[in-house]
């Protein structure tokens, strides 16, 4: 058996890259040609040289233009494999190359590129006919639907798209648990500050709350973290004797924004930035 895995949203298809090199599946790492920084194999692990040779990059991008470029070479790459596994635009791709996927993974709750998205009119026809695909491939061109959490708006795309009971709920593994780490000696005096706490919070998330918000579809781009540091502020001063830690990750746009509001509720000895 022979899989390919397609795009990478927050690195879950090279977590599952490994976790099936592991039990001696052949399997590789198809990503679209404009992933993310933050979603390249190279930024989830140590060992980026043990897994070259199963990583690959699409010459098409994960948008509306990807499904409209030149198929030969997708459709030769992909018939070569037994299994594929895909987000993003990939339904609509493979409904081009007349294959099935065989799971669809979305990492949109409302299934991307399903609805029209707010674009200049002009591009409004285009929009339009890569929705009407990518709508009809994951009803028709898909096997199977693994569902990382069913929301209401996931239940309303489900309904919306008039998919049937092909569509499974799955949890994904995001983080490898696996990875050989690094001899850093940083990474224990991180450990050891966390040791003398009694609760510990910690987030991996990435700062980006305040920003740009307006144009997003979530008010505080599903991160939430104004609340988390709010939350935590409560908990510092309410409770008698806390004794608590808020870890934060040093990345995102609304860093210097957390910071600032961090310092106004007056946590900022209980707050460790990595």
């Amino acid at each position: 058996m022979k899989i390919a895995l397609v795009g990478n949203m927050n690195n879950i298809f090279f977590s599952l890259l490994r976790y099936f090199l592991d039990l001696d599946v052949k399997s590789d790492l198809y990503m679209f040609s404009n992933e993310s920084r933050h979603f390249l194999p190279e930024s989830d692990t140590y060992q980026i040289e043990k897994y070259k040779a199963n990583i690959f990059t699409l010459n098409i991008p994960n948008s509306a233009k990807g499904c409209l470029g030149n198929i030969q070479e997708i459709k030769d790459i992909f018939n070569t494999y037994d299994i594929v596994i895909g987000c993003g635009i990939m339904p609509c791709i493979a409904r081009r190359i007349n294959r099935k996927l065989d799971i669809f993974i979305p990492y949109g709750d409302a299934f991307e590129y399903t609805t029209i998205f707010k674009s200049k009119i002009i591009y409004w026809p285009i929009l339009k006919y890569i929705t009407y695909q990518q709508s009809k491939a994951i009803k028709l061109n898909v096997k199977y639907i693994a569902i990382i959490g069913i929301n209401n708006i996931t239940k309303d795309a489900i309904s919306r798209l008039k998919v049937d009971t092909k569509t499974i709920k799955y949890f994904s593994p995001m983080v490898y648990n696996r990875e050989i780490t690094l001899d850093d000696k940083s990474l224990d005096q991180y450990i050891n500050i966390m040791k003398s706490y009694k609760l510990v919070v910690f987030s991996h998330t990435r700062h980006f709350w305040k920003n740009l918000h307006e144009k997003h579809h979530k008010i505080d781009s599903g991160k939430g973290l104004d609340k988390l540091i709010k939350g935590f502020a409560k908990y510092i001063t309410e409770v008698e004797n806390a004794n608590g830690l808020l870890v934060f990750f040093n990345y995102g746009k609304d860093v210097q924004e957390s910071k600032k509001l961090i310092s106004k509720y007056n946590i900022d000895n209980n707050v460790l930035w990595i």
